[in-house]
């Protein structure tokens, strides 16, 4: 999506006005947001947004054809939140997804600065996985068990949070609209 055009949060409003206007079987529940902040879209052309829509059938049509915002063909994919229990598997952190990184790399099973996938024992040499020789710890919490585990103390705290609107462009944390992502230029 095009940040130029619609970079205020007035600019949302004609951008709801131009979805709906050029994608007439559109009808928008609200003005849509941006997925990353202001301050990291200072220093990029494009961006990802997020709108909800009136029903399940007209989330399908945005996802099944191209839209049509800012004299462009854009594809749209069904918007998946980051819920409490997600986890990146780059950076082992919760809350976000590994597509959307931008964290150093983390090995999940010791907590060094490697991917999980390079992570080598240096007694066996089994490469990528958990052995008996493993000295396991969170990159999360710092306890001895591997960054995905249940027992993890951190995956209490993050289920007890919820998201805040000042920390997040998106706001629609418990809502039941369709939910839909513009972030390809085709």
């Amino acid at each position: 999506m095009p940040i130029l055009s619609f970079s205020s949060s007035d600019d949302l409003s004609i951008l709801r006005n131009e979805i709906e206007i050029f994608n007439s079987d559109l009808k928008l529940l609200r003005d849509s947001n941006w997925l990353s902040s202001e301050e990291n879209r200072q220093e990029k052309k494009h961006a990802s947004i997020v709108f909800a829509v009136d029903n399940a059938e007209q989330a399908q049509k945005a996802i099944k054809k191209k839209l049509y915002i800012a004299e462009l063909q854009l594809v749209a994919e069904s918007y998946k939140s980051a819920e409490t229990k997600t986890q990146c598997q780059k950076c082992q952190k919760l809350g976000h997804s590994t597509k959307h990184c931008i964290n150093q790399e983390c090995c999940q099973i010791c907590a060094e600065k490697h991917y999980t996938k390079h992570h080598k024992c240096h007694i066996c040499q089994i490469v990528g996985i958990e052995c008996s020789h493993s000295k396991l710890k969170c990159r999360n919490c710092d306890e001895n068990h591997k960054s995905n585990s249940q027992i993890c103390s951190i995956w209490e705290k993050q289920a007890s949070l919820s998201v805040s609107p000042a920390k997040s462009d998106v706001a629609m944390k418990n809502s039941a609209d369709f939910a839909v992502v513009i972030s390809h230029v085709r």
